[in-house]
């Protein structure tokens, strides 16, 4: 016989972890030599249709698991299981999503000159979050769109990390209309800031601007 398995249902969701367990009833005659959790993204989760396992040691009664290493933005089906010396048995099986990981980002532009602009990037990414890459990504003309990582004239990427920083983008053209925006991106996409438009300094007879 197999034992009889109890799953608890799924707590403390986050963006690769989550809580549960399971508790064996009746352990179907037999010693239990294994026990704990299995789960996959499809449902219809066992021994042999898992992508993930959770193994709690031996013996019948209640087990805890945290469960680790899942992606971001996903949605798993999850089941305790218990095997004796014959057979495996199964609790029932519970469905939960994790988090997508939100990135709070803001612009701030200062000391707007003749070829060049100094942008601020304020990141307050979610707990777990793990930004890939963030910087800055601009148009230029009367009637530029607001740009995005597909789709600008030009680019500054700080590269992967969490924190807020600054730059001095340069190369830009005199008096010159932009709109420029900051982005920050992780395994489930990219967040921006709304544009921020800002005119370059007109270069004139006897001014000269940076070189």
């Amino acid at each position: 016989q197999p034992p009889v398995v109890y799953t608890y249902p799924v707590t403390d969701v986050t963006l690769r972890q989550a809580f549960t367990g399971g508790y064996i009833y009746d352990t179907g005659g037999s010693e239990i030599m294994r026990r704990g959790m299995n789960w996959n993204t499809s449902g219809k989760v066992s021994l042999s249709n898992f992508e993930g396992i959770k193994e709690e040691g031996a013996g019948s009664g209640e087990f805890i698991s945290w469960i680790t290493s899942l992606e971001p933005g996903k949605s798993y089906y999850i089941k305790a299981f218990a095997t004796n010396k014959t057979e495996t048995g199964y609790g029932q099986e519970f469905t939960f999503s994790t988090g997508i990981g939100n990135i709070e980002i803001a612009l701030e532009v200062e000391n707007i000159s003749f070829f060049s602009v100094t942008a601020h990037c304020i990141l307050n990414p979610d707990e777990e979050v793990i930004v890939a890459d963030r910087g800055f990504i601009w148009n230029v003309g009367n009637n530029a769109q607001d740009p995005t990582i597909e789709a600008h004239t030009g680019k500054f990427s700080k590269g992967a990390g969490n924190s807020s920083f600054s730059e001095l983008l340069t190369g830009l053209s005199s008096y010159k209309p932009y709109k420029l925006r900051a982005y920050a991106i992780n395994s489930t996409g990219t967040f921006y800031t709304e544009s921020v438009s800002f005119t370059t300094l007109v270069v004139e007879d006897g001014t000269f601007g940076e070189v």
